[in-house]
């Protein structure tokens, strides 16, 4: 196997070893050995996207930073950082579970730049089949410098890399401990009404942050499928209340995917990936389909007022809230039990009988 100079994280290293033994029946490039990549084996060439995932997984659990290098430029024509040539320090951190990155990032400290910029963050993005990178352009371009300062603020981004296949995002390095779900919604509640006051009448209807990200898409066919099974004579109303909300609410921009996990102590907020101008509620629901505390919808109503009121109607705010809780409330990822979302079911279709945007 592999070895670096210093081992690290062994549990990762022991979940690197499972998926490579688990991907080598795939796998018929390189001569493999049972435990795992051999050290004299030809460098192993990624065919796929998901090839390419879970060589670069492997490498990171090891350290193994050439070696990924060397993965990536063999894969597409970008040239990531040259740890060797370009760089004082480097490790991989943390690890993502998103389609459209590696789930491996690296932290770089680069010679030659200013002390602001010589920590960085790489992430590896996947130019094909999604959104996400062209969803972080497109913030950048019209948001960034309104973003990249305050108390809650967008890691600055300081360089693009791209090839035909892959693109590489390098932005400052901003590390932070992480906060509770409760400390979560709090701290969501200041990032959506700092989002809520920013003007989004300059972004085109063209563009890609008008459109749903497909996260969106997912959970809210998830939803209907789940009231289709448990509720199917409220699927109706559910239809209209979703027409209801995307066609008449008014828009703001959102993060997308604000959790405990994307909102740093420092005040980083990170992960823009699904991030659009969506209709009113969207943050704060996702929010509190990942991190409310409380036991009843009363409580989540109280939440929505006190954490995310802002200057908007908060009857509006809070009913939008209310259905994008719900949408994201059945996935996986949701605190959210079965019984609390059928009496959020209830409330939602309770109040939007009597609203109006």
């Amino acid at each position: 196997m592999i070895l670096a100079a210093k081992l690290r994280l062994p549990m990762r290293q022991k979940l690197a070893d499972k998926m490579w033994s688990a991907a080598k029946p795939h796998y018929l490039a390189s001569p493999l050995l049972s435990s795992g990549l051999s050290p004299d084996a030809e460098n192993p060439k990624a065919r796929s996207w998901q090839e390419l995932k879970i060589l670069g997984y492997v490498y990171s659990c090891y350290e193994q930073h050439e070696a990924y290098e060397r993965l990536l430029a063999a894969f597409d024509s970008v040239t990531p950082v040259s740890v060797r040539q370009e760089t004082e320090k480097a490790s991989f951190i943390g690890s993502g579970s998103g389609d459209s990155t590696l789930n491996c990032y690296r932290a770089l400290k680069v010679t030659g730049r200013v002390a602001g910029d010589a920590w960085q963050f790489e992430k590896v993005y996947r130019r094909r089949d999604n959104d996400d990178l062209e969803r972080v352009k497109a913030l950048n371009a019209f948001f960034g410098p309104s973003l990249s300062s305050g108390q809650l603020f967008m890691p600055r981004i300081i360089e693009i890399r791209e090839g035909s296949e892959l693109a590489i995002i390098y932005s400052r390095l901003t590390p932070g401990a992480r906060i509770s779900k409760s400390q979560a919604v709090v701290a969501g509640g200041a990032a959506v009404r700092m989002l809520m006051a920013l003007p989004v009448q300059m972004v085109p209807l063209g563009s890609v942050l008008r459109r749903p990200h497909p996260q969106y898409i997912n959970a809210h066919t998830i939803t209907r499928d789940w009231i289709a099974g448990t509720a199917p004579q409220h699927l109706s109303e559910f239809d209209a209340i979703t027409d209801w909300v995307e066609q008449k609410c008014p828009r703001f921009l959102a993060h997308g995917d604000l959790h405990r996990k994307n909102i740093l102590a420092s005040g980083a907020m990170l992960d823009w990936d699904s991030c659009g101008i969506y209709p009113i509620g969207y943050d704060p629901g996702l929010i509190l389909a990942r991190g409310f505390g409380g036991r009843t919808v009363d409580e989540l109503e109280s939440d929505l007022i006190d954490h995310f009121g802002g200057k908007e109607d908060n009857r509006i705010l809070v009913n939008a809230g209310l259905f994008y809780t719900l949408v994201f409330g059945v996935g996986k990822r949701s605190v959210l039990g079965h019984r609390f979302l059928s009496s959020l079911l209830t409330r939602v279709l309770e109040r939007m009988e009597k609203t109006e945007c």
